[in-house]
């Protein structure tokens, strides 16, 4: 939304020239390269002197508007492709009535255009321009005194034109217009049935969102700055025929990359292909470096049009398949590492409870008088203010009489001497007139002593309550602080006992790996590349190293039919080289590895999980794992499912009730073939070999 532009003169653009080319009238009419981009123009709430002739009314606008005046105010609206222009105009008339922008002078134009750069898809977007006069029913004005400006005698009379509305200068009412306007068409593509969405929010702000939901695919594409606005440049042929062949170039440069397996991809030369770029853009003008840009971000825009429409194909078959009975649900499994950060929650929360009951303590004790100070109350509400005074005038005077004494001795110079004394006459003088004054308000306070004993009784009944009111607090803090003690002991416990990938709880996994099986949870082994080697089948996972001197490639790997200990499959380095005529990728070396791999999904994705060590080296790592985007918010945690959290708490429950911070380990299958057994355990199993009831 903005207010009446200027010309490149500093000059204000005329409005009547404004409805002109939007309406596309008069010498804009027959507009070379602009007239098949016109759809419609409408006007609404016209005085009647403008005869319904919205030209005539934009022309007496501008004639009467003063120097610093403005005589409209635009909205530029995107409007949906997706959409029919029928559903189109459906929006803007409800957009118009929700924002009573109606109730005023309007004209409103819809062009629609091809794109210029993405092929296929149409530019089709709205002007609305209204007028700010308020007009009254009952007072209609001509051109000349419709514009003028609003004038109210002393005795109410209205003797200038129209009042102008003030409703559309706020800041925060083009945030709720353009809120309101994303929630309207999300609302009719719902209605449609359209599995698309449009938002009001920036880079920063959509990144959070999308972060919180979990698709970080997409939140990496927005976490950049956005692209200049090309302003005229459209209009240009040439600058267009340069933005196309710089889009071609840099789809070619990603072609190439993908097709030579031997690119150098190693940290040292991608950073000089990144230094080579960054000192060739700034050698070009600065035209150029808007046009780059320009392309960079519309190829994050067609990447992530596509990778929004993968994820719709992909839900799409999932849904397919669950109506099918084909989908299987994920096993869930909890480690010790999610019951702590668990805990460590349910800690904060705990820490949180305690502040409250130290803030809810202090503010009861301070509700609770000692004797004196509450017998003094009593006395001063029924003698006054004025006894407060004079009775700590009087305390005063006795700290400096008693600060005298302590220096009556000291050696002083004859001066000093004289000087001491007049203070010591003084202070006494005050002292004596301050003992008489009490000594009268002695009398008064034994005269009303009924009424003193009357109040001082329901004073000490009320400190009475504030005092049991002040030990509850104190009782309620420090049992909050006991109990905070002993779950922070606890969870300390199970960290010492457990190691942070030990299986607390497990539904039933596969015993063996099978190309059905998730890597981390999330894709199935039958979607990775995967070749024979010695009648075995072996799934490449991780990242492939290409050694250019050896022409090898190395990476890890997972092979089908071997036995998953805790839902974790073995790793293996394989090692691959090109052979046979055809030039074929075959595994010519298989080494296995201590490693292991989880084939279950994590509940805690967004925080590291570590396969080996203890808590406190796990983190030690926790900071600088992602880079944010700049002025975007922290990360939040991926909400969990609700049996996840339910099974939570029980465990957290079970390790409260524990004395040595052990609790059992559950598999809802009643098998521990997937646990290792103990050392304890294979003695025991030794004892009672042979051995029967």
């Amino acid at each position: 939304m903005k207010v009446q532009p200027r010309q490149k003169d500093g000059r204000k653009l005329s409005a009547k020239l404004h409805y002109d080319y939007i309406a596309r009238q008069d010498k804009y009419a027959h507009l070379k390269g602009r007239q098949e981009d016109f759809v419609l123009a409408e006007s609404g709430n016209l005085p009647a002197w403008a005869h319904g002739n919205a030209g005539t009314f934009w022309k007496e606008a501008e004639d009467h508007r003063s120097p610093s005046g403005t005589a409209y105010r635009e909205i530029e609206i995107g409007l949906q492709e997706e959409l029919s222009l029928e559903d189109n105009m459906a929006l803007l008339k409800g957009f118009m009535t929700e924002f009573h922008i109606g109730n005023y002078a309007y004209t409103v134009a819809i062009h629609s255009k091809d794109s210029s750069l993405e092929q296929g898809h149409t530019n089709i977007h709205a002007h609305l321009m209204f007028c700010e006069k308020i007009q009254e029913a009952d007072r209609p004005l001509g051109p000349d005194k419709f514009f003028q400006r609003y004038r109210e005698t002393a005795s109410g009379e209205k003797t200038g034109g129209y009042l102008s509305s003030r409703e559309f200068k706020s800041k925060s009412v083009l945030r709720t217009m353009r809120k309101r306007w994303a929630e309207r068409v999300n609302e009719m593509f719902r209605e449609r049935g359209i599995d698309a969405e449009i938002t009001e929010k920036n880079n920063a702000d959509r990144y959070d969102e999308l972060v919180e939901q979990g698709r970080y695919d997409e939140a990496e594409l927005v976490n950049r700055n956005a692209a200049p606005h090309l302003g005229r440049a459209y209009r240009n042929d040439a600058i267009m025929e340069k933005l196309r062949d710089l889009e071609a170039e840099e789809m070619q440069r990603d072609i190439d990359a993908i097709d030579n397996p031997e690119t150098d991809n190693s940290a040292e030369a991608e950073q000089a292909e990144s230094d080579a770029r960054v000192q060739a853009f700034a050698e070009k003008s600065k035209q150029e470096q808007m046009l780059i840009l320009f392309v960079n971000d519309l190829q994050i825009r067609l990447l992530a049009r596509s990778l929004q429409q993968e994820r719709l194909r992909q839900r799409k078959e999932k849904e397919a398949q669950q109506q099918k009975g084909k989908v299987e649900k994920d096993p869930l499994i909890i480690t010790a590492g999610d019951l702590s950060l668990r805990m460590k929650d349910e800690e904060l929360r705990m820490q949180q409870l305690v502040d409250e009951a130290k803030e809810t303590y202090r503010q009861a004790r301070c509700e609770v008088w000692e004797e004196k100070p509450l017998q003094d109350e009593a006395i001063a509400q029924v003698l006054g203010e004025n006894w407060r005074k004079e009775k700590q005038r009087l305390m005063g005077l006795q700290g400096t009489l008693k600060a005298i004494r302590k220096h009556l001795n000291d050696k002083r110079t004859p001066e000093e001497e004289k000087a001491f004394l007049r203070r010591n006459r003084r202070v006494m003088t005050a002292y004596d007139n301050c003992r008489k004054k009490m000594a009268q308000w002695d009398k008064l306070q034994a005269e009303k002593q009924n009424d003193i004993d009357a109040i001082y009784k329901a004073l000490k009944a009320k400190n009475d309550a504030n005092r049991k009111a002040s030990n509850l607090a104190y009782g309620d803090l420090k049992g909050k602080e006991k109990q905070l003690r002993a779950f922070h002991d606890k969870r300390l416990q199970l960290e010492k006992n457990y190691a942070p990938d030990q299986i607390l709880f497990a539904e039933k996994l596969a015993r063996k790996v099978q190309p059905y099986c998730k890597v981390l949870g999330r894709q199935p082994l039958k979607d990775l590349m995967h070749g024979p080697y010695q009648g075995k089948e072996y799934y490449l996972t991780g990242e492939i190293r290409f050694d250019s001197e050896k022409r090898e490639w190395t990476c890890l790997a997972i092979r089908t039919g071997d036995d998953m200990d805790q839902g974790k499959a073995p790793l293996y380095k394989v090692r691959l080289h090109e052979e046979g005529p055809k030039q074929d990728v075959t595994i010519f070396e298989v080494t296995p590895t201590k490693e292991r791999i989880a084939m279950y999904k994590e509940l805690h994705t967004d925080r590291p999980r570590c396969q080996s060590g203890k808590f406190r080296a796990k983190a030690h790592n926790f900071q600088g794992l992602e880079k944010p985007f700049k002025g975007a918010s922290q990360t939040p945690p991926r909400p969990i499912a609700k049996a996840a959290v339910q099974k939570l708490n029980d465990l957290m429950d079970e390790a409260m009730k524990s004395e040595t911070g052990r609790i059992a380990i559950h598999w809802q299958d009643n098998e521990r073939h997937y646990i290792k057994k103990t050392k304890m355990e294979k003695i025991e199993e030794e004892l009672y070999k042979g051995r029967s009831l």
